[in-house]
């Protein structure tokens, strides 16, 4: 067995390249041990208690991913990240950055690049130099707005900036085939129209787009966004749903937690490949038997509501009982004459007018 203080590598330093997991070992710095090795394709130092990165990284360079996240006093990182010539996945996640070395920007390898939970309030216009990158998450910084030279980035697809102070996102954003975007805890004073142009968009998140806890409603313009698989907008102080939710008829998973509804709203009733419905902390009182209709239904998530109905023991149950209750509580309803169930409904909607 390797003690604690130890570490091995997964394979001999005669083999190759190698991966070296040093996650939550204390350690202060990169061991001499391990900057002696030049095969190491990944490098997890996350966890620790690491206040600088040697200089030495350089010479890596078969380092292909580097994880130095949750290590809050590490502070800078030194200019010679710009030096590893395959590294595709880098991950700087909540270490108490406050700004980034130009040369990081040389890295024409980088795919993803993490830099969560930051003290960042800029990013260089050299961004536009990092042509490989796929995913860039700036999450939960200090962020004003971002550089324009972000819509230059051909390859993006992932756009991680919730959190953050912005109050307007880049113009040419809607250039971008972006399949991913996050928004929510943001301080826009009017929903970003050019959200709604990215229509290769399949995962959303836009909780809280003027403010946590503050009201942040769905524009009607969400109509155009018919790729979406997923859409979160949690923590928005809404009550209702427009009726542009209704021509969403590939998303799958809706989160509407934490919100001020009183009931299921309607528009979630004609969504017919919806798998998981997520509406905890609201103030919903009987969830409707037309729900169990949906049939891909998996997942209802619904604690904190003061539910009657179901009644509790079902509920306790989880998801499964929930939808089980339903469908069998729907099954001896008789319907009256002319009234329109969620299946009818899913297959009756016009297509959607409103203008960007």
């Amino acid at each position: 067995m390797t003690s604690k203080g130890s570490y091995t590598f997964k394979k001999k330093p005669t083999e190759g390249p190698v991966t070296l997991d040093l996650q939550g070992r204390k350690l202060s710095s990169i061991p001499d041990k391990v900057l002696k090795q030049k095969n190491i394709q990944c490098l997890i130092l996350r966890d620790n208690k690491i206040k600088k990165i040697s200089k030495k990284i350089s010479k890596f360079e078969y380092l292909q991913t580097l994880d130095v996240s949750n290590n809050p006093d590490l502070r800078f990182i030194p200019k010679q990240i710009g030096d590893l010539p395959k590294l595709y996945n880098l991950h700087l996640e909540n270490c108490g950055l406050e700004s980034l070395p130009d040369d990081l920007y040389n890295l024409q390898t980088l795919g993803s690049l993490n830099l969560k939970g930051n003290k960042l309030s800029a990013l260089s216009s050299e961004i536009s130099k990092l042509q490989s990158l796929r995913q860039l998450f700036i999450d939960n910084n200090q962020f004003m707005d971002l550089p324009e030279e972000i819509c230059t980035l051909a390859n993006l697809e992932v756009l991680g900036c919730g959190q953050n102070l912005l109050t307007r996102l880049p113009d040419k954003l809607t250039i971008l085939n972006l399949k991913s975007l996050t928004i929510s805890c943001c301080r826009f004073e009017e929903f970003p129209r050019q959200v709604l142009s990215l229509g290769s968009l399949e995962r959303l998140y836009i909780g809280g787009w003027a403010g946590s806890n503050t009201y942040s409603p769905i524009p009607e313009g969400i109509a155009h966004l018919q790729n979406l698989r997923l859409l979160a907008v949690d923590h928005s102080e809404l009550a209702s749903l427009p009726q542009g939710i209704v021509y969403l008829q590939m998303l799958q998973e809706l989160d509407l937690s934490m919100n001020l509804f009183t009931a299921v709203p309607p528009e979630v009733l004609s969504l017919p490949n919806l798998v998981s419905l997520f509406m905890v902390g609201n103030q919903i009182t009987r969830l409707p038997v037309e729900l169990g209709r949906l049939p891909g239904l998996e997942d209802v998530v619904v604690f904190d509501n003061p539910l009657e109905y179901p009644p509790e023991d079902i509920c306790k149950e989880g998801s499964d009982a929930i939808i089980k209750f339903l469908r069998s509580e729907d099954a001896e309803t008789v319907p009256l004459a002319g009234e329109m169930g969620a299946s009818a409904a899913q297959d009756h909607y016009p297509t959607p007018t409103t203008e960007l």
